[in-house]
């Protein structure tokens, strides 16, 4: 008798112990946050460490970091009353940040901050030229030959990048916008991110966000006009069977430019 209770015993401990081993190694639920972005206002997101990647579950929503800043993010709608969807973040400490996103006109909050003190300063990036030297360099760029042809029509307006130049260890893109339409082109913004050459229409879309350390003015282009915008990056390559996509659009949103650039075209980059 006393020997069926030990085996029982020692039984009843085995299967203790495997049921805590199996609840140790069950994956932990991640609660994200959830965020409201609007058409025509911008929210903002502080985060302690600086942005590492940004995942956006949707092409209706526009993320991009602060120019010079590493460690705020900026969040749009792309467009009206889109789906509810995802944005995840990584930072450079290794944390990860899941949030939902639904679109509100007239969000309550625009401004969310995850650093302990909410006066605490953004992560400003150490830019490797003067604010003249980026103008000389940017208005040095616009009068030279254009030494490509990439483009696109949208609406009767061509967006075309026209020189990729290397100087100064940075990277420098010529973009050309021309308006043959009756009515003005007003940007209001310019997003660059890298993606899958071929990405599935019903699975998330991978995008690396590349953001500019400076840019020139987004000057608006009349009817049969011209406008040339420079902007200038760490350097980077768009690795095979990826792309580089560039947007130009307006705060309406009926107009938005969004151009392909393939491996292939990144490799003509050329010194300046």
């Amino acid at each position: 008798m006393k020997q069926l209770i030990a085996i029982v015993l020692i039984g009843a401990l085995c299967l203790l112990q495997q049921t805590t081993l199996f609840a140790q190694y069950l994956p932990k639920s991640i609660t994200p946050y959830r965020i409201n972005i609007s058409y025509d206002k911008t929210s903002n997101v502080i985060f302690p460490f600086a942005i590492k990647n940004v995942d956006i579950g949707s092409a209706a929503v526009l993320a991009q970091k602060a120019q010079g800043v590493e460690n705020i993010l900026q969040l749009k709608a792309g467009e009206q009353n889109f789906k509810e969807t995802n944005v995840t973040v990584i930072t450079t400490d290794g944390h990860f940040y899941s949030f939902i996103v639904n679109f509100n006109a007239d969000p309550p909050i625009l401004n969310f901050s995850f650093v302990g003190d909410s006066t605490e300063k953004a992560v400003i990036k150490n830019l490797p030229l003067a604010e003249a030297a980026f103008t000389t360099i940017a208005t040095t760029i616009k009068s030279k030959r254009h030494a490509l042809h990439k483009h696109v029509w949208v609406q009767n307006i061509r967006m075309s990048l026209n020189n990729i130049f290397i100087k100064n260890d940075l990277m420098w893109l010529q973009i050309g916008v021309t308006n043959k339409s009756s009515i003005s082109f007003t940007p209001v913004y310019a997003r660059f991110f890298i993606q899958d050459t071929k990405a599935a229409k019903r699975t998330a879309t991978q995008q690396i966000e590349i953001t500019p350390l400076y840019k020139t003015p987004l000057k608006k282009a009349d009817n049969d006009f011209t406008q040339s915008y420079v902007f200038a990056f760490s350097p980077f390559t768009v690795p095979n069977r990826k792309e580089l996509i560039i947007q130009i659009g307006e705060s309406s949103g009926s107009r938005l430019l969004t151009l392909t650039i393939s491996h292939q075209t990144m490799l003509k980059i050329k010194s300046l």
